[in-house]
């Protein structure tokens, strides 16, 4: 099952949303673990909601 492909909106939301987290969590996470977490969440993410509305952060800590 493909996921239907992300209109840019959606890949510059997500690219501000990695901006936001990178700045709130830099020094309690390393950019590895950012990166890891996005891919675990993308790879879940089979509505293709985005990280973006799950983003209350809360969620996914």
């Amino acid at each position: 099952t493909k996921k239907p492909a992300k209109t840019d909106r959606q890949k510059k939301a997500e690219a501000e949303m990695m901006r936001t987290l990178i700045t709130e969590y830099n020094g309690v996470l390393t950019s590895e673990e950012l990166k890891g977490m996005k891919e675990v969440f993308d790879t879940y993410d089979t509505q293709s909601t985005g990280i973006i509305k799950v983003s209350l952060l809360g969620k996914i800590f």
